[in-house]
């Protein structure tokens, strides 16, 4: 099971249904925590920092992402609200996230790395297929877990960024960020794809294309400058720097790159599966 912290003296006991059992990660947006369900369903609640003006609203969002079809997405089950923040309900999958592992064993390589970019990017052609966008694709929204990589989080975002005016919004880390999003538009796939790109250049080499000293300087790196890509080899190298162009309309779509990535282990003879080589435990 993922590494599980303890409760701080702050974190509530229960949320809605659920006893929480410890904690998971925890940011400035949101604390995730492994928790039981009353018929003791293990699961992960997300609760998020922030107080909706609609509580009903926020909730028919989330209502609808449960039923999203989408293979390989780490699948929402409930939602509630606790003193007016909202928390999200998801299946509790067994393994690191992206983020953790390469924090903890260094960066991907060769096979593991390029597993992990077809994995990844065949949940994002099902997310968009499904008419839904992830909108906060980043290393640790990806949980690498026995069955391959798993992605959590889809369309949750797009549900907190379409709150009424007055809600103070979740900031995800400018890193993973297109440009269309630090100017102030909505997410849609192309967006999706920046960030995916980013995830896989932090997967490969342990930072993000746009790594830069404080959030300020980051955001102007991925307006204005130009990002920090490892040398990797055809087809994952040229196509991340083509998922990285600053006008969403040249991006490859997520089927594009898919078939990029697949095209071209079937042209090289390479059989590849969805499931990445982990690093053994520590």
């Amino acid at each position: 099971m993922p590494a599980i912290g303890p409760l701080r003296p702050e974190d509530p006991e229960r949320l809605g249904d659920y006893r929480l059992r410890g904690r998971l990660s925890a940011d400035a947006r949101s604390v995730v925590y492994a928790a039981e369900s009353s018929s003791g369903q293990q699961v992960a609640v997300t609760l998020y920092s922030l107080e909706p003006d609609s509580p009903d609203e926020f909730l028919r969002r989330v209502e609808a992402l449960e039923g999203l079809p989408v293979s390989g997405a780490v699948r929402v089950l409930d939602a509630g609200t606790a003193n007016r923040l909202p928390y999200v309900v998801t299946e509790l999958v067994d393994g690191p996230t992206l983020a953790r592992t390469v924090r903890e064993h260094g960066p991907l390589t060769g096979p593991a790395l390029h597993r992990l970019a077809v994995g990844t990017v065949t949940v994002l052609v099902a997310i968009h297929q499904a008419g839904a966008v992830h909108g906060e694709f980043e290393p640790g929204a990806v949980v690498l877990g026995p069955d391959g990589p798993r992605v959590a989080g889809t369309g949750v975002a797009a549900v907190l960024h379409a709150a009424p005016d007055g809600v103070t919004q979740p900031v995800t880390s400018p890193s993973y960020l297109a440009p269309e999003r630090l100017a102030g538009e909505g997410a849609g796939p192309p967006a999706d794809m920046f960030a995916w790109a980013s995830a896989m250049v932090f997967a490969a080499s342990g930072h993000s294309p746009f790594d830069a000293d404080g959030t300020a300087a980051t955001m102007n790196r991925v307006l204005t400058g130009e990002p920090d890509l490892p040398d990797l080899d055809e087809p994952l190298g040229p196509l991340i720097a083509a998922c990285l162009a600053r006008d969403p309309v040249a991006r490859p779509t997520a089927g594009d790159a898919l078939l990029r990535l697949v095209g071209h282990s079937l042209l090289t003879g390479r059989h590849e599966t969805a499931v990445p080589d982990l690093p053994p435990p520590a």
